[in-house]
C-alpha cells in the first residue's frame, strides 16, 4: 500500500487550489503545469471523444504520431529489472541518415547507455525489495528496448544485441524490439542500421518523439547529403557543416522536428 499517499496528496492539492486566491501563485502554477505537459511529464486522457481529439490535435495526450511522409524516430525503454535503476541510467541518441538521389536513404541509429550504479559482482534478475529507495536505484539495468521507425523499413544489421524482432506498431509505425543488459558501473552501445522508404529528393523531414517521463536525452542528428547537393534552408539551424554532412546538436526535452530543403 506504499502508493496510498497519492489520493491524499491529490485532495490536498485540490483543496489548496480552491482556497488560494493569490493570482501570482495561480499563474506560476499554470505555467509549471503547461511546461510539464509540453515536456510530457503529464499526459492527459478524457473519455469524451471531442476532448480526446482536441488533446491529440495539440499534442497533449502523448500519443504516437501517425505514419506520414517524413522520417520518424521514437526510442522507448522499459525497465524489466524489478528496480528503480533508471535514476542512475543515462542515454544518448545519435541518428545519422545518408541521403541518396537514386536510392532509398540509409539510417544508422546509435544508442549509448551508461549505468552509474556502484559496481556489482553479478546481475540477478529477480523481484526484491531493498531497505531504502536509494538501494533500489543501484543495480543492473534490464531493458526492453523498442525503436519506432517509419513503415516499410528494412533492417540491415544490429550491434550490441543478440536478437531483434521487427514488429507492427501503433499508428502504422514499424517497431524494432530487443532486450539488453547494462551491468552496474558499465556502458552499453546498441546500433541499428536500416533502409528507409524512398524520398522525393528535394526535402528531408524528421520527427523525433520524446519518451514521456524522460528529462532531456542528448540527441545528435547527422544528415549526409547526396554528392553535389546544397541546402536551401534548414530548420533548425545546423550546429556544424562539413564535407556534405549537416549536424544538429539537440536534446529531447520536447519532441524535435528537422527540415532540410535541398537544391
Amino acid at each position: 500500500r506504499r502508493k496510498d499517499f497519492m489520493g491524499v496528496l491529490a485532495q490536498a492539492v485540490l483543496a489548496k487550489l480552491q482556497s488560494d486566491t493569490q493570482p501570482d501563485r495561480l499563474s506560476a502554477l499554470f505555467w509549471a503545469v503547461k511546461r510539464a505537459i509540453d515536456e510530457k511529464h503529464i499526459l492527459l486522457f478524457f473519455h469524451e471523444p471531442a476532448v480526446r481529439d482536441l488533446l491529440a490535435a495539440t499534442d497533449m495526450d502523448g500519443s504516437l504520431h501517425s505514419a506520414g511522409q517524413e522520417d520518424y524516430l521514437l526510442v522507448v525503454d522499459t525497465n524489466m529489472g524489478y528496480n528503480k535503476v533508471n535514476f542512475n541510467v543515462s542515454r544518448r541518441i545519435e541518428y545519422e541518415v545518408v541521403l541518396d538521389e537514386k536510392d532509398a536513404p540509409q539510417a544508422n541509429l546509435t544508442i549509448t547507455y551508461h549505468n552509474r550504479s556502484p559496481a556489482q559482482p553479478t546481475c540477478v534478475q529477480k523481484p526484491r525489495i531493498e531497505d531504502t529507495y536509494d538501494l533500489m536505484t543501484q543495480d543492473c539495468y534490464w531493458n526492453y528496448l523498442r525503436v519506432y521507425v517509419p513503415p516499410g523499413v528494412e533492417l540491415l544489421s544490429t550491434e550490441g544485441v543478440t536478437e531483434t524482432e521487427v514488429l507492427s506498431g501503433e499508428q502504422g509505425q514499424t517497431v524494432l524490439a530487443t532486450f539488453l543488459l547494462v551491468p552496474a558501473a558499465e556502458s552499453q552501445t546498441v546500433r541499428f542500421t536500416y533502409r528507409l522508404p524512398q524520398w522525393d529528393g528535394q526535402e528531408y523531414r524528421l520527427l523525433v518523439q520524446k519518451q514521456p517521463g524522460t528529462i532531456a536525452d542528448p540527441l545528435l542528428v547527422k544528415v549526409v547529403l547526396p554528392e553535389g547537393t546544397g541546402v536551401l534552408s534548414s530548420e533548425p539551424q545546423s550546429s556544424d557543416q562539413r564535407q556534405g554532412v549537416w549536424s544538429f546538436e539537440l536534446n529531447l526535452r520536447t519532441d524535435r522536428t528537422l527540415t532540410l530543403k535541398l537544391r
